[in-house]
C-alpha cells in the first residue's frame, strides 16, 4: 500500500489553485496527525511500515521500489526512461517520435544524456533514499561506496539528542514518528 502526503507540484491543478489562493493547504499539524493515524491503523491491520510512504504485509514489500532505494543498478528502456549503474546515471529523451527515429537508426545514444555521480552525490543520494526506509542506512556501506562517513557529520550529534535520528541494529535511521519531517532531517546530514 502506497500512501503519499499530498504536495503541491508546479503545473498541476492543485498547485495552481494554491498559488492563486483559491484553496488553502491543510495545516502541517493536521497532516502529521493524519499520517500518525495512518501508521497506527496500518499496523493494526497487519501492515509493516517499511518506507515513508509504503506499507505491506510480511513478504509483500515492493521489490521494484526497494531496488531504487538500495541503489541496485537498473536499466530503463523507452522514451524518458532512466538507468543507473555504479557511479553513472543516464536517461533517454522524452519525445516518442524522436526516440523511434533514433531507434530505427540503431543509435539510441544520440538521444541519451548522462551524468557521472561524484562521491558527494553518491553519499547524498544514499541518505535521501536510505533514510526513507525503516532499516535506515548502513554507515559502513555508505563509507565504502562514497568515501564519506555519516558519523562525521556535524549535525548528527544534535539530531540524535533531539530524537530526530537513532541508531538501530548498526544502521542510522529516522524514527517513524519523524518521517513527515524526514526531508528536512536528511538535508541536515547532506554534504
Amino acid at each position: 500500500m502506497s500512501c503519499y502526503i499530498l504536495t503541491a507540484e508546479p503545473k498541476t491543478r492543485y498547485g495552481d489553485q494554491l498559488s492563486k489562493g483559491q484553496i488553502v493547504a491543510p495545516p502541517d499539524d493536521s497532516v502529521v496527525s493524519e499520517y500518525g493515524f495512518l501508521c497506527k491503523a496500518s499496523k493494526a491491520a497487519g501492515f509493516s511500515h517499511y518506507e515513508v510512504s509504503n506499507f505491506a504485509r510480511p513478504g509483500g514489500e515492493s521489490q521494484h521500489n526497494s531496488a531504487y532505494w538500495s541503489g541496485t543498478p537498473y536499466l530503463g528502456i523507452g522514451p524518458g526512461a532512466h538507468s543507473h549503474r555504479h557511479t553513472k546515471r543516464w536517461w533517454n529523451g522524452r519525445s516518442n517520435a524522436r526516440y523511434m527515429q533514433t531507434a530505427e537508426s540503431q543509435n539510441l545514444e544520440l538521444q541519451r544524456e548522462e551524468e557521472v555521480l561524484l562521491p558527494t552525490d553518491q553519499f547524498n543520494e544514499a541518505l535521501i533514499t536510505g533514510l526513507r526506509r525503516a532499516e535506515g542506512v548502513d554507515p559502513n556501506a555508505l563509507l565504502q561506496a562514497s568515501g564519506l562517513d555519516v558519523r562525521a557529520q556535524s549535525a548528527l550529534s544534535n539530531l540524535l539528542k533531539k530524537g530526530h535520528c537513532e541508531w538501530h541494529q548498526g544502521h542510522l535511521r529516522i524514527p517513524e514518528a519523524n518521517w513527515p519531517m524526514g526531508d528536512a532531517i536528511t538535508l541536515e546530514l547532506m554534504v
